[in-house]
């Protein structure tokens, strides 16, 4: 099996080697009525073991998908590569944050960070009109450096984005659509937060709405003079024209800076989830409180020991239903984990293991218009796909999506070590997919194009 393997590696690579906005109220495209419960290279066995994972055929992915999840042919959706690059491997971190956002004229539109040599403009947004297969770079957000995130929600017509700037501020910005011109308009940024004394650098914020109106971000501030870290919370009454400083700090402030924060709208309460190195918490604020009212606390989930490997703990992913069930993937010795905060019974749940050794690190959690929740997730290199139609009380698998054929990067050899993958939040009549991988040096997007069937399954888009 081993020689049949490498022949046929071989045999392939040698000719290459030459605006009030809640779950699903909030974006236009979805029902609102919709209910839910909701190296170098020593030896030939080190160059084929290399080869094995740059190209991602790698017969162990293949056979475990296989055994597993009973992959069939027909089951299987091939990537395309799209002109979207990148020179920094933050091209579309992190994975708790949002990137991604489909327009009410299906239109698909991706927040990424392009690198260095942009003028001081390296998160830019890219929008796609035929389902993935041709991007065009439509807007550029000023002050940003590769170091630079956001995060977002769509609103009818309107991106709310806060992001992380290159002089170690963060920034408020509303970008507009004109879904007949297909254009973006961008307007002035507002400044969240900055200072001397604490810097927001290389941090990644996180915005909402709570049920009042009002808009609120988390993110980590880091004191220089002490080197220690925070998740501060800021909010906004007038749609952010102007900022306040809450004094609610989530969590400790020490020198760990291992720390992410999600928040989350739900009907009557403003949540957010949020990492302290290897512990997940929930807390959360009535929205008749004071603004500097604390917000109540309670650990939910903790990595086994030297499973987080995550630079800032921020390998998750989580969406509220209309029913305020809220839904939070992650990763744990290297299974996909999955935990529901059930609305009724006020709670969390204890945690599922969806799948088994395939060496999850990367997942995205998107909410159909019909209540479907879906799960994209790494399968070593490749990418699975689960789908819960009873609020995540089960998942089944029902997709492998694939990378294109090595002559589609050129005769490159390419790779999918840190297959990174981002999805929307919210969908009505397709998923888009994008998934980062390295070559020549520089990073790029394979994009996957699946649309919602007639019994709101995914089948491959046009």
């Amino acid at each position: 099996m081993k020689n049949l393997i490498i022949s046929s590696l071989l045999s392939l690579l040698l000719p290459q080697l030459s605006w009030l906005p809640w779950h699903n109220k909030y974006l236009s495209i979805v029902a609102t009525n919709s209910k839910a419960e909701v190296t170098p290279i020593h030896t030939f066995k080190n160059y084929i073991s290399k080869l094995r994972t740059t190209i991602n055929i790698s017969s162990k992915t293949n056979l475990l998908a296989q055994n597993q999840n009973r992959i069939v042919g027909r089951q299987k959706i091939v990537g395309t590569v799209t002109n979207i690059k990148s020179n920094t491997d933050k091209m579309i971190s992190y994975r708790h944050q949002r990137h991604m956002w489909v327009t009410s004229d299906d239109g698909i539109h991706v927040l990424c960070n392009q690198g260095t040599s942009f003028d001081n403009a390296s998160l830019v947004l890219y929008s796609s009109f035929d389902g993935g297969k041709s991007w065009n770079l439509v807007l550029s957000l000023p002050n940003t450096n590769r170091e630079s995130t956001a995060d977002g929600f769509l609103v009818k017509q309107k991106l709310f984005l806060a992001y992380s700037s290159s002089n170690g501020s963060i920034l408020f910005s509303s970008i507009l659509y004109d879904s007949l011109a297909k254009k973006w308009t961008f307007s002035q940024p507002s400044v969240v937060y900055e200072g001397k004394d604490l810097v927001a650098k290389n941090t990644s914020p996180t915005i909402a709405f709570d049920s009042n109106g009002y808009l609120w971000t988390a993110f980590v501030l880091k004191q220089p003079y002490t080197n220690d870290y925070s998740i501060r919370l800021f909010n906004s009454i007038n749609r952010g024209l102007n900022w306040n400083n809450t004094s609610i700090i989530l969590g400790s402030v020490d020198k760990l800076d291992r720390k992410s924060a999600r928040l989350v709208s739900l009907n009557n309460r403003l949540g957010v989830v949020y990492t302290h190195e290897d512990i997940f918490y929930w807390a959360y604020r009535d929205n008749e409180s004071a603004f500097n009212t604390p917000w109540k606390t309670q650990s939910i989930f903790t990595y086994q020991p030297g499973s987080n490997n995550s630079m800032h703990s921020s390998h998750f992913s989580l969406v509220a239903d209309p029913s305020d069930n809220i839904h939070l993937a992650t990763h744990d010795a290297d299974k996909l984990i999955y935990l529901k905060f059930d609305s009724k019974k006020q709670r969390w749940q204890p945690k599922k293991i969806l799948s088994n050794d395939v060496e999850v690190g990367y997942m995205q959690l998107t909410l159909s218009t019909q209540n479907h929740l879906f799960i994209t997730y790494n399968q070593q290199t490749e990418v699975g796909l689960l789908e819960s139609h009873d609020y995540g009380k089960s998942f089944k698998f029902i997709k492998l999506l694939s990378h294109p054929s090595p002559r589609s990067f050129g005769g490159n050899l390419v790779n999918f070590e840190e297959p990174r993958i981002i999805t929307p939040e919210l969908i009505a009549n397709k998923l888009p997919v994008l998934q980062q991988f390295q070559l020549n040096g520089g990073f790029g997007l394979v994009s996957f194009d699946l649309k919602l069937d007639a019994q709101s399954s995914l089948v491959p888009g046009n």
